[in-house]
């Protein structure tokens, strides 16, 4: 059986538990960090990927379970993005 929800408790757990502060940079790159009206995360105010997002994009895009290339590891991808030779997956 797959589990589903039944019925929430938000109105039940408010004020048992602190309130959520969400950043308002990111930690990476400290860009400017907003959350849009009717989302449930936080996006950067600017139209290329953080180069953190970056490394972890092409992180996933190298990896076996994806286009599988060989020796495009982590230190490959640091040095890559941070000398500014890939900006984005047509760089490579």
């Amino acid at each position: 059986m797959i589990p589903y929800v039944i019925q929430g408790r938000a109105r039940q757990a408010a004020g048992r538990h602190p309130a959520i502060h969400l950043p308002s940079q990111c930690p990476a790159c400290g860009g400017v960090a907003f959350r849009p009206t009717g989302e449930g995360v936080l996006a950067l105010h600017q139209t290329a990927p953080a180069p953190a997002q970056l490394k972890e994009r092409l992180r996933h895009f190298g990896s076996r379970r994806a286009m599988d290339i060989e020796h495009l590891g982590d230190s490959t991808i640091e040095q890559l993005v941070d000398t500014g030779r890939v900006k984005d997956f047509a760089d490579l």
